[in-house]
C-alpha cells in the first residue's frame, strides 16, 4: 500500500493556497476535502483510524468549513500535514494515529470559537491556561466519577504539539505559537495537577442548602425587585424637587432635599406577594439614628438594591452558569422593541419551532472582546 512518503511532492504543506487547491493528500482525497480519508497501512487497523474530520461543528450552527473560519482551517490542515510530513520532534505520525487528532483538534477548535480566537498565534502562554480550566471544568462534567489524566493529557497536548510545529508552521506561511503553552511544561504532568487537584474540589452545594437559596433568590427578582425599583424612583425624584421654598431659599439645599426624600419613602409600601398575609418587607424606618447621620435611611435602600443585584447574580449564576466576570461585562438597557435586556437576543432555531436566547458579554477575564 502506498505510503505518504511516496508521495511527488510529501510536504505540500508550504504550497500556496491556490496551488492546495487540487492536491491529493491520498488516493480518494483531496487537500480541500471535508475529510481526509488516509491510506492505513497496519493491518487490523479501522480506516476510521486514518480519518480526519473537518467538518468541526461549532457554537451557534457554525462548522469549521464556514468561510468566516477559513484562516484557521488552513493553518489547521498544514499543521496535521506537517506532523505527517515534517515533524519537527521524534518520528511522523501515523496515518491511524489521525483519528486521535482530530478529535484532539475538535475540542480545541470548539474552545476557540467560544473565546473568538481565529489564529494559531492567538494561543499565547495566558490563553494555554485558559484551555486547562475548560479542559478541567468540562472533564468534570464527563459521566466518569473522576478526571482521567489520559484523557486530560490528550485535549492539552494538542497544544504542545502545535508549538514543537512552529518551523513547519512558519516555513508553510502560518504565524505559529508566540511561546511554549502551560509556562513551559509538560502536558501530562499539568494534567496529573488538574486530576489530583479535582479530589480537593470544593464540593457542589448539597441540594438543601441550594434549592432554598435559588427560591428566595427567585422569589426576590419578581415583585420586590419591581418594589425597589419603585423604591429608588420615589426616593430620587423625591430628593431633587426638594421642599417648599421659604425667605431662606429655593428649597434645594440639603437638609431640605433629605427631607424631602425622607417623606417619601416613609410613605412607601411594600407589596404584597401571593399567599402571603403581609407585605414582603417591612417599611423603611426613616428616622435619623443619633451618630448615624442625617442620610442612614438611605443605606437600607442601598441595601436593598444590592440584595437584588445579589438575587439576580444567582439566578444567572445557577441556571445559565456564567462565570462572575461574564455578568460584570453585560450592559444595562432594555431592546425598544422586543422589551427584554438590551444584552440578550432572540434568533429561531433552526426547525423554526423554538426560540434561542443569546447573552452577549465581554470576556473580560481573557480578551475582552465581545462574547454570546
Amino acid at each position: 500500500m502506498t505510503s505518504l512518503n511516496s508521495f511527488t511532492k510529501p510536504q505540500i504543506h508550504l504550497l500556496s493556497a491556490d496551488d492546495l487547491t487540487a492536491q491529493r493528500v491520498s488516493p480518494i482525497s483531496l487537500w480541500g476535502d471535508a475529510q481526509w480519508r488516509l491510506e492505513n497501512p497496519t493491518p487490523g487497523q479501522s480506516d476510521h483510524r486514518a480519518t480526519v474530520n473537518w467538518n468541526i461543528k461549532l457554537p451557534h450552527g457554525q462548522s469549521l468549513l464556514d468561510p468566516q473560519w477559513a484562516g484557521l482551517l488552513d493553518s489547521l490542515r498544514r499543521f496535521v500535514w506537517s506532523l505527517l510530513t515534517d515533524p519537527r520532534e521524534g518520528k511522523s505520525l501515523k496515518t491511524t494515529s489521525m483519528a486521535t487528532i482530530s478529535r484532539m483538534l475538535a475540542y480545541l477548535v470548539n474552545w476557540m470559537a467560544t473565546q473568538d480566537f481565529r489564529a494559531i498565534h492567538e494561543l499565547d502562554n495566558h490563553a494555554s491556561w485558559e484551555y486547562v480550566e475548560h479542559v478541567a471544568i468540562t472533564g468534570s462534567d464527563k459521566q466518569y466519577s473522576t478526571l482521567h489524566e489520559g484523557w486530560v493529557w490528550q485535549r492539552l497536548h494538542i497544544l504542545t504539539l502545535l508549538y514543537k510545529q512552529s518551523g513547519a508552521l512558519r516555513e508553510s506561511g502560518v504565524s505559529p505559537m508566540p511561546e511554549p503553552p502551560f509556562d513551559g511544561r509538560n502536558p501530562f504532568d499539568v494534567a496529573k495537577r488538574i486530576t489530583n487537584r479535582q479530589r480537593d474540589f470544593i464540593p457542589p452545594l448539597p441540594d438543601a442548602v441550594a434549592l432554598p437559596i435559588m427560591t428566595a433568590a427567585e422569589r426576590l427578582i419578581g415583585v420586590p425587585a419591581d418594589d425597589v425599583i419603585k423604591l429608588q424612583d420615589v426616593y430620587l425624584a423625591a430628593y431633587a424637587q426638594g421642599g417648599p421654598g421659604n425667605h431662606k431659599g429655593p428649597g434645594h439645599s440639603l437638609p431640605v432635599r433629605t427631607d424631602a426624600a425622607r417623606r417619601a419613602v416613609r410613605s412607601f409600601h411594600f407589596s404584597m406577594l401571593a399567599g402571603e398575609s403581609s407585605p414582603w418587607h417591612d417599611a423603611i424606618d426613616t428616622q435619623p439614628r443619633r451618630g448615624a447621620g442625617q442620610v442612614d435611611f438611605v443605606a437600607a435602600i442601598r441595601s436593598l438594591i444590592m440584595d437584588i443585584r445579589t438575587a439576580c447574580i444567582i439566578v444567572l449564576q445557577s441556571h445559565v452558569g456564567l462565570r462572575i466576570n461574564e455578568v460584570m461585562g453585560l450592559k444595562a438597557g432594555i431592546d425598544p422593541d422586543s422589551g427584554l435586556p438590551s444584552c440578550l437576543q432572540q434568533r429561531p432555531s433552526k426547525t423554526g419551532l423554538n426560540t434561542i436566547f443569546y447573552l452577549k458579554s465581554l470576556a473580560a477575564k481573557i480578551h475582552g472582546r465581545p462574547v454570546e
